[in-house]
């Protein structure tokens, strides 16, 4: 099914930004929802989906929750995928799997953004298809 133009604007900012987090280095769902103005819910889901192609190309495994808890399922494959690359960059995890020195270790999106990107909300282009 054909995504909407909307969704596939969120995704390019959502690749840009995760394609720019440096090895060993981290940032969150939340951080990069504000920063493209959209829910962290939608960054979760565009990251979750993302087909085998692009999971090799893109460094998704830095992104996680807030205060650096790694959500992805429990148990499942992605989860422990996320585990064991986090691992091979350095990342320690605490314990139930949250990142050690999440504050030392997160990068804001403001920092990585060289994506111009436009402050208009997504939803906004559903008044002009009103029009």
């Amino acid at each position: 099914m054909p995504k909407s133009s909307a969704f596939i604007q969120i995704k390019q900012g959502v690749l840009e930004i995760t394609s720019q987090i440096p090895v060993g280095r981290i940032t969150t769902y939340n951080a990069i929802g504000e920063h493209l103005n959209v829910m962290a819910r939608h960054v979760a889901y565009i990251l979750a989906t993302l087909n085998f192609e692009e999971q090799q190309k893109f460094p998704w495994y830095r992104v996680v929750a807030d205060q650096g808890i790694i959500t992805v399922g429990k148990l499942n494959s992605r989860y422990l995928a996320q585990i064991q690359h986090l691992k091979q960059e350095g990342i320690e995890l605490a314990a139930k799997n949250h990142v050690e020195n999440f504050n030392e270790l997160f990068c804001s999106p403001v920092q990585l953004v060289s994506w111009n990107h436009s402050t208009k909300h997504y939803l906004d282009d559903l008044d002009d298809l009103d029009s």
